[in-house]
């Protein structure tokens, strides 16, 4: 056999293929496929010691050295040249070459089988464990639970709490719950397999059962498909629930709730349980009547729908109050169905579900319209009345600077200005102006009032000219126009005044006049001029009098005039 021959004999083998010397272990040659599989070029193995590169197990360990076989067949591990190992299954078989003992292994990759039988090894084992923890779980439910063949009815698998035996043979479900020959089928007792048979889908109902000594127990039998991938029903679970004593919970929580709902009924205070979103899920009469509404329709409805828009932020803002746990009390405008808005006091606290979770929130309404009016009535009235107080204050203090007649007429317009504007409601931008003939008095700050009160100045039947208050700024005006009614008394009663003062003042100077010059005549006279009161006592005694009695006017004055010329 030539090299030619020998190397294409070994290339055409599709495994893998080693020829070592059978005493020293020194790898002699190798095929192509070889060189694959361990990453070892020929010329990397080729004279090395197969223990020292591909083979690593120890040479005692060796099945054709140290045990002398002929031939051997095994899996094994080969150490490939990046260290990680390749599972395979080797054959190997001592033979003559050139009158030189050798051993020829082939081997091919087993990797994959390996791992497949290791993933199956694991996944029996966690099969096994599943299966082992699946029975511990439903033998600690502390329900009946069944696994029932939907064809015969036959129980298939059961836990401990069920009582039994599904090794005893096969028995129906309907034998062992209830018992019967055969499946329910009346409306009290209907059956879950023949329900789930139809759907395909979970079912659950109530059976009334019987214990041993007679007493009536209330069952929830729930049915829970089990389908194969063509979606025929191929197990259903079926287990049971005592549900006697939440039935008994139910009822009284029913009667309860039914009394509760009397209580609120009848309450005169509006009640309201809303949830997050501001829907109403319950609301009493009182309320209904309250907004205008029968109380049946509003459930449903949303709150806000009845709330005065300018409050809508604050309803919010309480509302994240009550589901952060916070309660709380207070006041706000609803709006009626027929528009009328009503004032309402509102307590409100958070609702809870049986977890304790804020699931909403509970109001109590109070309808304090007639209250606030009252309130609002009775601010005006004392407003009003200290307004009335300051007119009187302001007409006196303008009064009194008019008392004496003898006060320059400028004086008077200048100190009565600043007396009106201060007894305005809006002092700090109330300005006067006062014009009379050709006295024109102004405040610092007049200046385009935007809004006046005026009221002319009349002496003698002639008007002489006029007060006028003012605003510099735009205020709210009030059912009379931008000033109150007692600021319009109280100009008007200062301008009567004033027509008054003025009046008096211009008579006075006209008495005083004629009085000059009355006395300029009795005075320049020959003639003696005695004026007497009537008691007869000197009022007057001119210089001709003093002339013929020889008295002075100083020496006469309130004596008696008998006593001076008899």
């Amino acid at each position: 056999m030539t090299d030619l021959l020998e190397s294409s004999i070994l290339e055409s083998i599709p495994t893998g293929v080693f020829i070592v010397d059978a005493g020293t272990r020194e790898i002699l040659d190798l095929n192509s496929e070889a060189n694959t599989m361990i990453g070892y070029s020929k010329d990397e193995l080729v004279g090395r010691n197969c223990f020292e590169t591909v083979c690593p197990r120890d040479r005692s360990q060796c099945p054709m050295i140290e045990k002398g076989k002929i031939v051997d067949s095994t899996e094994a591990t080969l150490r490939k040249k990046d260290g990680s190992f390749l599972h395979v299954l080797k054959t190997a078989k001592r033979i003559m070459i050139d009158d030189r003992e050798c051993i020829i292994e082939s081997f091919y990759d087993i990797t994959e089988r390996k791992d497949m039988e290791i993933a199956l090894r694991l996944s029996e084992e966690e099969s096994r464990k599943n299966s082992e923890f699946l029975k511990i779980v439903i033998d600690s439910l502390p329900h009946p639970f069944y696994v029932i063949d939907p064809v015969d009815y036959s129980i298939i698998m059961a836990n401990t709490a069920t009582d039994i035996d599904t090794t005893a043979g096969k028995r129906t479900c309907h034998q062992l719950i209830h018992p019967s020959a055969s499946p329910c089928s009346s409306s009290d007792h209907q059956c879950p397999l023949e329900e789930v048979k139809k759907s395909r889908q979970p079912f659950i109902t109530e059976h009334a059962h019987y214990d041993e000594v007679g007493n009536s127990r209330i069952l929830e039998i729930h049915g829970i498909p089990i389908l194969d991938q063509d979606g025929s029903l191929k197990h259903m679970v079926e287990y049971s629930i005592d549900i006697t004593e939440r039935k008994q919970v139910e009822i009284s929580l029913k009667q309860s709730e039914e009394r509760y709902r009397r209580l609120v009924e009848v309450l005169p205070e509006g009640v309201i349980i809303g949830d997050d979103t501001e829907t109403i899920l319950l609301a009493n009469k009182a309320i209904g009547k309250i907004l205008g509404v029968d109380s049946n329709d509003l459930i449903g409805q949303n709150l806000l729908d009845f709330v005065d828009p300018r409050y809508a932020s604050q309803i919010s803002l309480q509302t994240r109050q009550r589901m952060s746990g916070t309660s709380s009390s207070y006041d706000i405008r609803l709006i009626r169905a027929d528009g009328e808005p009503r004032e309402v006091h509102v307590s409100a606290i958070p609702q809870l579900d049986d977890q304790n979770e804020i699931v909403g929130a509970i109001g109590v309404i109070t309808d304090i319209t007639d209250q606030k009016t009252m309130e609002r009535n009775l601010r005006t009235t004392s407003y009003k009345l200290q307004e009335r107080i300051k007119e009187i204050k302001t007409v006196s203090a303008a009064s009194d600077l008019m008392k004496d007649i003898t006060t320059p007429l400028e004086t008077v317009l200048k100190d009565i200005i600043p007396i009106v504007c201060g007894g305005f409601q809006f002092p700090d931008i109330s300005c006067g102006h006062i014009l009379v003939d050709e006295h024109v008095v102004s405040s610092s700050n007049y200046n385009n009032p935007t809004a006046t009160i005026s009221e002319e100045i009349w002496v003698s039947g002639k008007n002489v000219g006029y007060i006028e208050i003012g605003y510099l700024e735009l205020k709210p005006e009030t059912d009379d126009g931008p000033f109150l009614e007692e600021e319009v008394s109280m100009v008007n009663q200062i301008s009567t005044t004033l027509s008054k003062f003025i009046e008096r003042q211009r008579s006075n100077q006209k008495i005083t006049q004629q009085s000059d010059k009355l006395d300029a005549i009795t005075r320049s006279t020959l003639d003696a001029i005695i004026m007497i009161d009537p008691e007869g006592l000197v009022q007057f005694w001119n210089p001709a009098s003093e002339k013929m009695f020889g008295y002075s006017d100083a020496e006469v004055q309130g004596k008696n005039l008998h006593d001076i010329i008899a």
